[in-house]
């Protein structure tokens, strides 16, 4: 086999590679879009859920939750 050969599989196979990654980051992106699109809606409910809630209960919970994470670590 010559070089030229050589350098033909080669190109092919760099081909090949190239097009399988093209189809993967193709995926990502279609994943990427719908993920993007989820967000925006929790996003839309969390603003929501914000603007209706106590922020003193908010912060109370808050502030229990560190409590209990701080507890938790010091036990562990």
């Amino acid at each position: 086999m010559g070089v030229t050969q050589a350098i033909k599989y080669e190109g092919q196979n760099f081909n090949v590679e190239v097009n399988r990654q093209n189809k993967m980051l193709e995926d990502v992106d279609e994943h990427m879009d719908k993920t993007k699109v989820k967000m925006m809606k929790i996003d839309g409910r969390m603003k929501n859920l914000i603007a209706k809630s106590n922020q003193c209960y908010m912060w109370s919970v808050i502030v229990l939750e560190l409590i209990l994470l701080t507890l938790v670590v010091i036990v562990l």
